[in-house]
């Protein structure tokens, strides 16, 4: 095994004012399963920054963002746009660098911060420390680096292939597409693509489809939101209920067990 000092980093961006995080992230790659190291630039900066921050990061794998409340700090409006600013520059160079861009999130609160061009979206517990749990290992242990195939072109490319938009056989979610495509419902899931505990989505709303990768027991839970927007995304049990709603008629959907779907009829029909 290497050294950490050996280890590929990843580019933690972040408010240098966020202690818990910092502390937080280092200790997850440190513990034994970690193959990167964490760099956080605001320990040793080196300017001119912006040319300094780009090509640092052209040397890392990954950029993980840490959301934190002093990105909001009302109190210190100043700082608050300076790292806001910054953090917006460095996500922009990893996105142009194909990197994964790992939006972190407290999960005791929200902050209220989009980060467009976030490929994936995770929740962190306040104040671990140990007994790191298989989310947080495999994000040592990969930087994230799991993603799905590259999409070509952009969200404003209206080319269905292009999007990366479900084709008929695909399961989505609960639903396979052939039920997906009668209904009036933007498509929150892409192909699940099981990629160890992470499911690739896309937002619901209709000004954004950004697709971004998130756990999977978070995306059962549901009630967390889109990195690029911040809109809520529903469990996708819950979108399978909505499904059911429309079409009241319609035979289990691929993906899902017998009792499943009664467990929905019973909620959507209640006697």
């Amino acid at each position: 095994m290497a050294s950490a000092a050996q280890r590929p980093r990843v580019f933690v961006s972040h408010s240098r004012t966020d202690a818990e995080g910092q502390l937080f992230l280092s200790h997850v790659f440190n513990i034994p399963e970690s193959r990167y190291r964490p760099y956080f630039y605001s320990i040793s900066p080196h300017p001119p920054h912006a040319s300094a921050i780009r090509d640092l990061i052209r040397g890392c794998e990954a950029l993980l963002f840490l959301l934190s409340d002093q990105m909001l700090d009302a109190e210190d409006v100043v700082h608050a746009n300076h790292t806001r600013a910054w953090v917006g520059y460095e996500v922009g160079v990893a996105s142009q660098l194909g990197q994964p861009v790992v939006v972190i999130e407290p999960e005791d609160h929200r902050v209220d911060l989009p980060v467009p061009g976030a490929t994936h979206y995770i929740q962190r517990p306040a104040t671990a420390r140990e007994n790191m749990t298989a989310l947080w290992k495999s994000v040592a242990a990969s930087a994230c680096s799991f993603r799905g195939p590259k999409i070509e072109g952009g969200p404003l490319d209206g080319s269905r292939q292009k999007r990366g938009m479900p084709k008929p056989g695909d399961v989505v979610g609960y639903l396979d597409f052939d039920t997906m495509k009668g209904l009036d419902l933007p498509p929150v899931v892409d192909a699940i693509e099981n990629l160890g505990i992470f499911a690739r989505i896309r937002c619901p709303e209709r000004q954004c489809f950004t697709p971004f990768m998130v756990p999977r027991a978070l995306l059962e839970r549901g009630g967390f939101p889109c990195p690029s927007c911040r809109r809520e995304v529903a469990s996708s049990k819950a979108r399978a209920v909505q499904a059911i709603e429309r079409r009241p008629d319609q035979g289990a959907p691929t993906g899902m067990s017998p009792d499943e779907f009664s467990d929905l009829l019973r909620q959507t029909r209640p006697e």
